[in-house]
């Protein structure tokens, strides 16, 4: 072999690490396995929460689910209400208009009866007159004995 050249046994063999690298190195393996380690315990929570969340979702569609389905089941009887109660309000209202031309009617019938009230009045008054008048007048004496 040349001066120059490695020797063979030297290049199968790694090189030794100074020894002030060697604590390093030790500290770096077991960071490492510290981080194996921690990555495997966050890899099983979020496992977990996945697990969690699908459960969650699961149950939300069934709630929603039967949410949906009870507003079905509102709905129906709900509409058949509002046709009544717009039935019933349309009747009331037909009602209401022809409670209205009857007050008018009697308006106008009154108005003939307050005529006739006037008259009679009139005519009340002429009689009361009279009896008045009638008072005031001495009786004969052939009616005064009675």
């Amino acid at each position: 072999m040349a001066s120059g050249d490695p020797d063979p046994q030297d290049l199968s063999s790694p090189p030794l690490s100074p020894p002030s690298e060697t604590p390093r190195l030790v500290e770096l393996l077991n960071s490492l396995e510290a981080n194996a380690t921690l990555l495997q315990r966050v890899e099983e929570r979020a496992r977990d929460v996945a697990s969690s969340l699908d459960a969650s979702i699961q149950s939300l569609r069934d709630r929603l689910h039967n949410i949906v389905h009870n507003t079905f089941d509102v709905m129906d009887p709900y509409a058949h209400l509002v046709e009544g109660a717009e039935k019933a309000v349309g009747e009331s209202v037909n009602a209401s208009h022809v409670f209205i031309r009857k007050c008018l009617q009697l308006n106008e019938e009154m108005k003939i009866v307050e005529a006739l009230a006037t008259e009679v009045n009139d005519i009340k008054r002429g009689v009361d007159y009279l009896e008045y008048m009638q008072s005031r007048i001495p009786l004969p004496l052939s009616q005064q004995q009675r």
